[in-house]
């Protein structure tokens, strides 16, 4: 599936100077009056004598590399649209790209006038197509009042300065808005209907004059006619092939040319004109820049906002036309809470971006997408879904992730204790879960590779059920290090999340696993676990005094090893037949009655509780080797750093201490590195 084309920033420059309808009245026959009730135009901006339309892009480049917070020397491609270039060659582009500092990028412009942005972002798509590492600059600058006959009042009157620019590339992180869809097209039948003159056709020699040819003409009605029926009848077209009507549209945003001719495409399509966004009036037609111009002051005045639709559509000499729509969901947050009025506190800004794209079709009360392709901030899932909302939006998935990374989803979730590695137990601010009773669900999810406390698992398959706050995972399914992973949940969620989850693994490799982790100690052997928890939390920061329930772990034909600070494995290796527990948990305190251990030289029985909440660990246990009769051993202490006593004579204890002290390290250390995986 191909990659999509995302918007990262989106600047735009005008010239400080103003012409007025008032000004123009002194050039030409004209007065206010009459310009504004035939093209709804006020004023318009005109460059310096010294600048040239460069200038005009250079300052909107810079603006958007700085929004984007990206250094022009990373530019793959540098795209221009302008039909008032400063040179026939060479390319604005590469002038541009020259005074922004740029690498060795490909620049190229071209001439799609009026039409230039939407066929630069058709463009862009497609390039991102070829290589989605692209990074590509693409500006709309336009000098139109460098080719302006003032002695022209039908012409003069319409044309302003100005540029846009905009990054784009296929990272959906962070975007603010995606190229969901466009149809670009044009009518060479009819190039001479608005010309803008000055290339090869206008003969000059030196010192002549130039004529009329060297400025821009227009035969103004039929100019109407076609681009009111083409920008209606290509929006329409663009709207049908996404199962889209009007009424999905939140803002309509087209060229800025006219007002006469924005009122009727508008009227064509249905959309009223407070779904309409103008600005005509302040910088008249800008060409290529208009659309850009109109976005960016569309977003600084809050007309678009998160979870928009947002239509667009040009028409330009050639003729050109074209138009694209967008959907995103740039604050998730923000839509939750319009959806049931209750959403998350914070959401990391990764995962505050929702993007859905799919082949739709439906009922005016549901909806169904094919070919689904559901990016959440860096998560990328396929497959397809139903949404039903007559009543509770009812949603049906069949969805499947290549990757899935929930260690990077936990960080991001809760920075805090990602930075102190787990270990803060301060109480974060209390959670508001009540946004998953928005919506029921149910459905089946599956994934190639997890990543969670830096393991890995393979081909995990699950299905669930959403039903009023209420989660149901009846099976999940996978394999982890050679190891059948069986797991079931059940997860309520309100002023907080309350959970029981099943877990059973058998044989598992603690060899690559203990690789993965890649603690200060090496484990090996093959692992057995098998566990029932519970918990009831609020707010982070509340683990592990919270869990309770029932557990289980067996480990056989294992060793243990220190690493050094190098991450390998240093000194001796013990090695041992068994380790075994069961027992209980109750507010994060593990007790156990049956803690067994087997090596060569010895065997342990006895049991003792560890205390996840403090890191500490009580045990009172019996220690029995070939040379010596049983004897008791109270092992009390740090996880990592436990201490015995020996209930004997100092023989027996300078005798056993050195071997005791191993053991019941790894003990301390297995147990510890355990817990470092849920903390």
């Amino acid at each position: 599936m191909k990659p999509n084309c995302y918007l990262h920033a989106l600047s735009s420059y005008v010239p400080a100077e103003v012409l007025t309808n008032d000004d123009l009245s002194k050039l030409v026959e004209t007065n206010d009056e009459w310009i504004t009730t035939r093209t709804g135009i006020k004023r318009r901006h005109r460059l310096p004598q010294e600048e040239n339309a460069s200038d005009l892009g250079t300052h909107a480049a810079r603006k958007a590399l700085e929004d984007a917070g990206l250094d022009a020397a990373k530019l793959t491609h540098i795209l221009t649209a302008t039909c008032t270039p400063d040179h026939l060659s060479p390319s604005l582009s590469c002038i541009i790209g020259g005074n922004i500092g740029a690498g060795p990028a490909m620049s190229f412009d071209f001439g799609s006038a009026c039409s230039g942005f939407l066929y630069g972002l058709h463009l862009a798509d497609a390039l991102l197509c070829q290589d989605p590492a692209s990074q590509i600059l693409f500006v709309c600058t336009e000098a139109l009042t460098r080719r302006v006959n003032w002695s022209d009042r039908s012409t003069c009157v319409l044309f302003g300065d100005g540029a846009g620019a905009c990054i784009l590339n296929s990272d959906p992180e962070n975007a603010l808005a995606r190229v969901q869809d466009s149809i670009c097209k044009s009518d060479g039948s009819l190039h001479d209907l608005i010309i803008v003159g000055g290339g090869t056709s206008c003969q000059y020699k030196p010192g002549d004059p130039v004529g009329d040819d060297f400025f821009i003409s227009m035969q103004g009605r039929e100019v109407y006619k076609h681009a009111v029926r083409q920008m209606s009848g290509v929006c329409q077209e663009l709207l049908e092939r996404n199962g889209l009507t009007a009424a999905d549209v939140d803002l309509f945003v087209p060229h800025q040319a006219n007002m006469r001719i924005i009122e009727a495409v508008g009227s064509r399509l249905k959309i009223g004109l407070d779904h309409v966004f103008t600005n005509v009036a302040e910088y008249g037609n800008t060409s290529s820049a208009s659309v850009p111009l109109a976005l960016v002051e569309a977003m600084a005045q809050g007309r678009i906002k998160a979870g928009d639709r947002v239509l667009v559509t040009a028409f330009g000499s050639g003729l050109t036309w074209g138009g694209n729509v967008d959907l995103a969901a740039r604050d998730l947050k923000h839509s939750l809470r319009q959806i049931r009025g209750s959403a998350p506190a914070s959401l990391p800004a990764s995962l505050n971006n929702l993007r859905l794209k799919g082949t739709a079709s439906g009922t005016p009360d549901s909806l169904r997408l094919k070919d689904l392709r559901c990016s959440l901030g860096w998560q990328q899932v396929d497959g397809e879904a139903a949404v039903n909302w007559s009543g509770t939006p009812q949603l049906d998935l069949r969805l499947h992730a290549a990757d899935f990374d929930l260690d990077r989803l936990l960080a991001e979730m809760f920075p805090d204790q990602a930075r102190s590695k787990g270990r803060s137990k301060a109480p974060g601010a209390p959670w508001d879960l009540r946004f998953m009773k928005a919506f029921d669900a149910q459905g089946s999810l599956s994934v190639d590779r997890v990543r969670f406390m830096r393991l890995r698992m393979q081909q995990m398959t699950t299905r669930f059920s959403l039903k009023d706050g209420h989660l149901s995972v009846p099976a999940l399914e996978g394999n982890f290090y050679n190891s059948r992973l069986r797991a079931s949940g059940d997860f309520r969620f309100d002023r907080g999340l309350s959970y029981t989850t099943k877990v059973r693994a058998l044989n598992i490799n603690l060899d690559a696993a203990s690789n993965d982790r890649n603690d200060k100690r090496a484990v090996r052997g093959l692992a057995s676990v098998e566990s029932e928890m519970s918990a009831h939390l609020t707010g982070s920061g509340q683990m592990p005094a919270a869990l309770s329930g029932t557990w289980g772990v067996a480990i056989i034909n294992g060793s243990y090893q220190n690493r050094d600070k190098a991450g390998r494995p240093g000194g001796k290796p013990t090695r041992f037949q068994r380790l075994s527990a069961s027992g209980n948990m109750q507010g994060g305190v593990a007790r156990s009655s049956n803690i067994f251990y087997q090596d060569a030289e010895m065997r342990v029985r006895g049991g003792g509780r560890i205390d996840f909440n403090n890191e500490d660990l009580d045990c009172n246990l019996f220690v029995k080797t070939d040379r010596m009769q049983e004897f008791p051993v109270r092992v009390t202490g740090k996880l990592h750093d436990p201490k015995t006593s020996v209930s004997a004579g100092t023989a027996i204890l300078y005798a056993v201490t050195s071997l005791t002290h191993g053991i019941f390290e790894l003990l301390g250390g297995v147990m510890e590195g355990t817990w470092n995986l849920f903390r």
